[in-house]
């Protein structure tokens, strides 16, 4: 994929996350916030879930493929948000101590590749072999809740611009088409702090609608860098 690509694909989810981060601002009074950024990269696997896919084709169909997947992210004080849209006195962690046991909510744009997944079958009796391959774009707005000060369980929604395309031989004759779309994408992780610039964060995200009418599973163990910051 080209930069000059890759860069407007990232337009929208980058537009979704920045009017979620000044809705944000606005409700929250900024200047009062402080706010920390991470960058995250990981590795894993994904489930390919086919809906209604592929209902001609009979043969072997590849399901799971590997992932990769990176990310970068703001981290603000929940209990410091919740002060300011309630317009009330900040106090502790909500004052601008904002310790590592603290709430926060995420907002997170990341870039997905699913990986490929291989076919070999026939469709309508036809031969049919090929590979499909997938990635995403995502922009999304989460909250991290802490167990203790190293462990803290995440949650996240938003949304996905999906881009898959597939090659195949259809009755003898190279093919490929491609289709891209908007959709729901969720997530549930784990945090585990190694210090305070390091941390691992084990995640499963799904991708709804992939190819409009697929589902994608996404496991990864990602590596989290904090910017000079505890989170």
């Amino acid at each position: 994929m080209s930069i000059p690509t890759l860069c407007k694909r990232f337009i929208k989810p980058a537009n979704t996350l920045i009017a979620l981060s000044l809705s944000m601002m606005v409700l929250s009074g900024c200047s009062q916030i402080t706010t920390k950024a991470y960058a995250t990269a990981g590795l894993g696997s994904t489930q390919y879930n086919p809906k209604l896919g592929k209902t001609q084709f009979v043969g072997n169909v590849d399901t799971r493929g590997n992932l990769v997947f990176i990310s970068v992210g703001l981290a603000l004080p929940a209990a410091a948000i919740i002060s300011q849209m309630m317009r009330s006195r900040p106090r502790g962690a909500a004052a601008g101590q904002n310790p590592a046991n603290e709430g926060k909510v995420l907002l997170e744009l990341g870039y997905t590749d699913f990986g490929d997944f291989d076919f070999n079958g026939t469709w309508n009796t036809v031969p049919d072999v090929g590979t499909d391959e997938a990635n995403a774009i995502s922009a999304s707005i989460g909250y991290s809740h802490p167990i203790n000060n190293k462990v803290s369980v995440i949650g996240k929604l938003g949304v996905s611009h999906w881009k898959a395309e597939v090659n195949e031989v259809f009755g003898g004759t190279p093919e490929s088409s491609s289709a891209s779309g908007n959709d729901l994408m969720l997530g549930l992780g784990l945090n585990y702090k190694l210090n305070n610039t390091w941390g691992l964060r084990l995640e499963w995200e799904r991708h709804q609608d992939v190819w409009d009418t697929d589902d994608a599973d996404a496991i990864a163990l990602k590596v989290i860098y904090n910017f000079g910051t505890d989170l």
